[in-house]
């Protein structure tokens, strides 16, 4: 758990979430490869802990409104 997770110590792993999120984490890996492979531009952070949750989703939301939304809508 990370320190944006705000999880309750001792909150314990989420096996099928798990291995749902270790799938997505492959799938978006892969994708991420192709592109760059293609010339594309992207952006693809792994982060080393944290959960899916709505604590994590708040700081990702907020760095990706930063360092790409805003300055695409020129806000």
């Amino acid at each position: 758990m990370g320190d944006v997770d705000r999880l309750p110590a001792g909150f314990g792993p989420n096996v099928a979430g798990g291995m749902i999120e270790r799938i997505v984490a492959d799938s978006t890996k892969r994708f991420a490869d192709a592109a760059h492979a293609a010339g594309v531009p992207v952006t693809y952070v792994v982060r080393p802990d944290g959960s899916h949750t709505w604590g994590l989703f708040e700081s990702e939301m907020q760095e990706s409104w930063n360092t790409t939304v805003a300055p695409s809508l020129g806000a």
